[in-house]
């Protein structure tokens, strides 16, 4: 099924770029499946602050080398309110 999927979103390393194809797909895929539902359900119940919501900061961010992304160094920089 993933092989399918690879080639109708043409997820080929020559037009991906750097980016990891899990990350796209997930991206993607996986979160617009589930966490569309999430979101409409919570947007109505209550304030929500997504800090990242934005397309192409995620972007940005999905092409952080993967330690820097696994250690959350964007998420505490914002928290403590500074620049990385």
């Amino acid at each position: 099924m993933f092989e399918q999927y690879i080639r109708a979103t043409e997820f080929t390393n020559d037009r991906i770029g750097a980016y990891d194809y899990h990350d796209l797909f997930y991206w993607e895929h996986r979160n617009s499946k589930w966490a569309s539902i999430w979101y409409s359900e919570i947007d109505l119940s209550h304030r929500v602050l997504l800090p990242f919501n934005s397309r192409a900061l995620i972007e940005l961010m999905l092409a952080l080398p993967f330690p820097e992304r696994r250690d959350k160094v964007l998420l505490k920089a914002a928290a403590e309110g500074s620049p990385p």
